[in-house]
């Protein structure tokens, strides 16, 4: 099951992050399901093709990550 609840926190001042990237909103992704939160700063003119390859990319790793170092797996309960 998955429940995803994505928003955005606009209105911040522009902060350089790297080298020529600035940003000025936060996005917020909350899986409801696994209570899994993850905040990626942004630019307020970000696309949809550009929203796209940063949620594949940043939250499909972490979510993946996650589920590796989760004690959730069937294989670690199906032990005890």
């Amino acid at each position: 099951m998955l429940e995803l609840i994505i928003d955005f926190i606009i209105g911040l001042p522009p902060t350089k992050i790297r080298i020529g990237e600035v940003t000025n909103t936060i996005l917020v992704i909350v899986d409801r399901y696994t209570k899994f939160l993850g905040c990626f700063a942004v630019i307020i003119t970000i696309t949809v093709v550009e929203l796209a390859d940063l949620f594949l990319e940043r939250w499909l790793l972490f979510s993946t990550l996650r589920g590796i170092m989760s004690n959730r797996s069937t294989v670690f309960n199906s032990a005890f």
